[in-house]
């Protein structure tokens, strides 16, 4: 019976040290876009609308550490600033698609191809419109629409999957404002103020 017992503390010992955290993990939630200086916007306030709908069993945008939504409402945040307009002026955001794909690869069968295949391909995407409107009607507007592709490799554990697929969604938000960026100096010209 002891023998029966020590076996079992055994094999608990062995199991709890398998499962363990990793401390050097960097924060998960850090996209604040401070290093980004706001762009002041003549108009009496700023909206989004999502408008953005679950695609297919694939779409992984709702399985992530930090919703690519969020990250939009962050940026809108840091680096849009209504500073008043003419009349009574909206700039609208319409995120009309926001997703992340998921799609497994076809790998090796070899050990080494465990370590060294991709093994899943994810297709980030981002599209929205812009839009000045005032006394019932569109001002101005631009369409952005930025993909950003990224494959991971098997054997990743979950906390680097979460952690890549973060740099992703970060790496889709700096695209993202790139293109926008372009496009308000283009566009918008009447409205920076």
């Amino acid at each position: 019976m002891a023998n029966c017992n020590l076996k079992i503390i055994l094999l608990s010992l062995i199991f709890a040290g398998a499962c363990s955290v990793d401390k050097n993990t960097p924060p998960i939630h850090d996209m604040n876009f401070s290093r980004l200086t706001p762009i002041l916007i003549k108009v009496d306030k700023i909206e989004i609308i999502n408008t953005s709908k679950y695609k297919k069993n694939n779409d992984i945008t709702m399985r992530l550490p930090f919703h690519p939504i969020l990250a939009v409402e962050k940026w809108v945040d840091r680096r849009l600033k209504p500073v008043g307009g003419v009349g009574s002026e909206i700039l609208l955001l319409r995120v009309k698609d926001l997703s992340v794909i998921e799609n497994k690869l076809k790998g090796g069968e070899s050990i080494k191809d465990f370590f060294t295949e991709q093994s899943h391909k994810y297709v980030f995407n981002i599209e929205v419109r812009m839009e000045i409107l005032g006394a019932g009607s569109v001002k101005s507007f631009t369409n952005v629409n930025v993909i950003r592709h990224l494959t991971l490799s098997e054997g990743l554990s979950v906390n680097e999957r979460d952690i890549r697929l973060h740099q992703g969604t970060k790496n889709l938000m700096d695209d993202f404002e790139r293109e926008i960026f372009i496009n308000l100096s283009k566009y918008f010209q009447l409205w920076l103020g």
